[in-house]
């Protein structure tokens, strides 16, 4: 297995002068994802599949997991399930476990469960493919309106650990999006994250700068916001619940009679695990994930 990335704890900055500024970028689909080797070597990861793969992930370390290994698709999953006899076997095929499965990727299912010390082999539709596309870079994390300060914190942590050694550095959103093209939910949840960095750059005296699909996460973002919530007095997890219940994601769970799902990844900051790519098992082809430790955070989380 290759050596894990680490998750760097965020320190106040005394001047935003001392530090070069971090990039924020989004790819909408896996298509988008910037392949330059040297940009991508400067650039920390934040994946997204909010309906439902990262949210799960999160739901799992919130249960106790002790880590998730990700395969690249259900078959590879089944092919590699002889050599981890003891983890669950865990994933979808759509919206719903595959038979000879133990379990499938849904939030409200998990967290239902206790996972104390719990291996997991995982894989899912979109979501995984997400997180195997994201490698060759920086480190690369899970994120999901679920768990949204906590995997901006620790990725603005990791950015800032790249800028510091190299000069430059950056977190690059990716969006799993719905087979090759952008998925709706995803963006709007990118839109989420690219507002919860800045804030979190600002609080930490940190600046950044808006790249490549940001401008269009954030008019998705705004543009759901004004059909959900027009008065501005709705709550926030209603919002979004309602926003993301139009999408064909969500539709495809309500239809699996999984709609409680839905809840569960529209609760913004709900939890503080952040599932983190520690590491690859390069023989069976599985990127070993576990939750990034708790001292990458410093920023007020709800209680």
């Amino acid at each position: 297995m290759t050596p894990p990335h680490s998750a760097p704890a965020i320190t106040p900055a005394t001047s935003a002068a001392q530090e070069a500024p971090v990039t924020l970028s989004v790819a909408h689909c896996l298509a988008e994802i910037d392949l330059d080797p040297l940009r991508r070597a400067h650039t920390a990861y934040i994946v997204v599949d909010v309906i439902r793969a990262t949210t799960t992930l999160a739901v799992m370390f919130e249960q106790g997991a002790r880590r998730v290994l990700i395969a690249r698709n259900v078959d590879a999953a089944r092919r590699v399930r002889a050599s981890l006899p003891s983890a669950l076997l865990a994933g979808e095929v759509n919206a719903v476990a595959p038979p000879d499965f133990d379990h499938g990727n849904s939030p409200d299912e998990w967290g239902r469960l206790d996972l104390t010390s719990c291996e997991i082999l995982f894989s899912t539709t979109n979501g995984a493919r997400g997180l195997h596309a994201a490698m060759g870079g920086g480190p690369v994390f899970a994120g999901a309106l679920r768990n949204a300060s906590a995997v901006c914190a620790t990725a603005l942590a990791a950015a800032r650990q790249l800028a510091a050694a190299a000069g430059q550095g950056a977190v690059a959103i990716i969006c799993s999006g719905l087979g090759d093209q952008p998925a709706p939910d995803d963006s709007l949840c990118a839109g989420w994250l690219i507002e919860t960095l800045r804030a979190v750059a600002a609080q930490v005296g940190v600046a950044v700068t808006l790249g490549a699909g940001t401008r269009q996460a954030l008019e998705w973002l705004d543009a759901s916001r004004r059909t959900h919530d027009p008065a501005g007095d709705s709550p926030t997890q209603l919002w979004l619940a309602n926003a993301l219940t139009e999408t064909p994601a969500a539709r495809n769970v309500l239809e699996a009679g999984l709609g409680a799902d839905i809840a569960w990844c529209a609760d913004v900051d709900a939890s503080t695990a952040v599932p983190m790519v520690a590491g690859e098992d390069i023989a069976r082809t599985l990127l070993v994930v576990e939750r990034a430790p708790a001292d990458a955070l410093d920023i007020p989380m709800r209680e």
